[in-house]
């Protein structure tokens, strides 16, 4: 009915009535007060022993994050290549972010029942076969299958990012860094997409 400009053109409509509603409706919070014990002065830097663990961390980190971006920009391009039309796109899509919802859940109790370590290395390892499963589909049946791999593969991971931010909180410092933690946590979705395009580009089918 409406060309593909369409959804895009609707957008900022709906963003537009969503900051009226939330201007009209949600109540504004109160301020924090600050502890009388908290320092309001001074400035901490982050030591070596803070450091190191997150620096141990980051490949982990940066692979989930990775991973977690190319969902959204490899799943399109497999099906432009199969010749998936838009709305059956969109319902694939919704399949792979609905398996995700449901997922919830059991990421964290694999988070919390075995470890970070466990839960993550999971969340990769069927990420693996995910993409695998997604460059190896050849009919519209086989990417709805990589579709809900995907959505799998990521719900395993619900929440591990910012939960091993909390963990590696130092007790001093921690709004600095739970800064450097979001830098890094945003570094996956700014340079995976980009090289998984050029990547794309040199070897994929034309």
């Amino acid at each position: 009915i409406f060309s593909l400009a369409a959804p895009f053109a609707a957008q900022p409509l709906i963003l537009i009535g969503a900051v009226l509603l939330i201007g009209a409706f949600v109540p504004a919070s109160k301020p924090v007060v600050q502890a009388a014990h908290a320092p309001t002065h001074g400035r901490r830097t982050l030591s070596w022993a803070v450091l190191r663990p997150t620096l141990q961390m980051l490949p982990m980190v940066l692979a989930v994050s990775v991973a977690r971006a190319s969902r959204s920009l490899l799943l399109p391009l497999v099906a432009a290549q199969l010749g998936v039309p838009p709305l059956t796109l969109g319902s694939i899509m919704s399949l792979s972010f609905g398996v995700d919802l449901l997922t919830f859940p059991f990421g964290g109790i694999l988070t919390d029942g075995y470890g970070r370590k466990h839960s993550g290395l999971s969340s990769l390892c069927c990420f693996a076969i995910s993409f695998f499963a997604l460059a190896t589909a050849s009919t519209e049946t086989q990417l709805w299958q990589a579709s809900a791999l995907l959505g799998l593969s990521n719900g395993l991971s619900a929440g591990i990012l910012q939960t091993v931010g909390q963990d590696l909180a130092p007790a001093e410092g921690r709004a600095e860094f739970f800064g450097m933690w979001k830098m890094v946590l945003g570094t996956g979705p700014l340079l995976g997409p980009p090289a998984l395009g050029a990547i794309s580009a040199a070897y994929g089918q034309p």
